[in-house]
């Protein structure tokens, strides 16, 4: 099959171009949008560069799309052979290196695990120190369930005491959403049901203060369901036996 070594190397530039607009120009043409007005975490350069890099990987989908041109195509073999040699080389090195990166760009923080557990004079472990702990792990879990591309605009028309009139300000992101959640989502998404989201966090944050409690509800109907099943499979044996008497 013939090679282009001209071409591969122009379509790698491509390709990361390609993906840099795609990231840092989107990303940067919705700040100007006032996309992040108002949220607390925003993404950083480092965030994007990881999205970045990641994005560089091509695979299978590419190659399949590229296996479909007819072979009438002229210089349809470098054409292939160019975009196997992009889908091998991506898929290796970047992926390879993906896990390095991000490790470099987001350390782990350092934990003591020696402070979780505070011993007092008399001999008896204090546990405040470890449910801060707890509660610290608990927001981090958390958070990514409320990304703020879904933050509702609860301030706006509440009376909440941080409610400002910058908040109550709209914005181009938040017409976005507002298209995304009347029309798109109802649109593209099978069955769509527009509070379901919010009775996941609901059932998340229920399930975080109560989930012993649940635990052992559920506990309870379990095993009452499986006795109630046992005493009907009995009371069945029992009447086939009868008659069959």
């Amino acid at each position: 099959m013939d090679w282009s070594y001209e071409l591969i190397i122009v379509e790698m530039c491509v390709v990361l171009v390609g993906r840099f607009l795609a990231t840092f120009g989107l990303i940067g043409l919705l700040k100007l949008c006032k996309y992040e007005n108002g949220n607390a975490k925003r993404i950083t350069c480092k965030e994007l560069l990881f999205i970045w890099y990641a994005g560089l990987i091509r695979g299978a989908i590419a190659f399949g799309l590229v296996l479909r041109i007819d072979y009438d195509v002229p210089n349809r073999d470098v054409i292939v052979t160019t975009c196997l040699t992009l889908v091998v080389f991506t898929t290796i090195f970047f992926g390879s290196t993906v896990g390095v990166l991000g490790k470099c760009l987001f350390p782990e923080p350092e934990s003591d695990d020696t402070a979780a557990v505070e011993v007092t004079g008399d001999g008896e472990g204090s546990m405040s120190s470890f449910n801060e702990n707890e509660s610290s792990l608990s927001s981090q879990v958390r958070q990514p369930l409320m990304h703020y591309n879904e933050k509702k605009e609860l301030e706006a028309g509440s009376d909440h005491p941080t409610a400002t009139k910058e908040s109550k300000k709209r914005t181009c992101g938040d017409y976005v959403r507002r298209f995304d959640e009347l029309i798109m989502r109802p649109l593209l998404i099978h069955k769509y049901e527009a509070n379901k989201e919010e009775r996941v966090r609901d059932f998340y944050d229920l399930y975080q203060a109560e989930g012993n409690a649940v635990r052992k509800l559920y506990e309870t109907a379990k095993t009452k369901k499986a006795e109630e099943s046992e005493r009907g499979s009995a009371h069945h044996g029992g009447f086939s036996e009868k008659k069959d008497e």
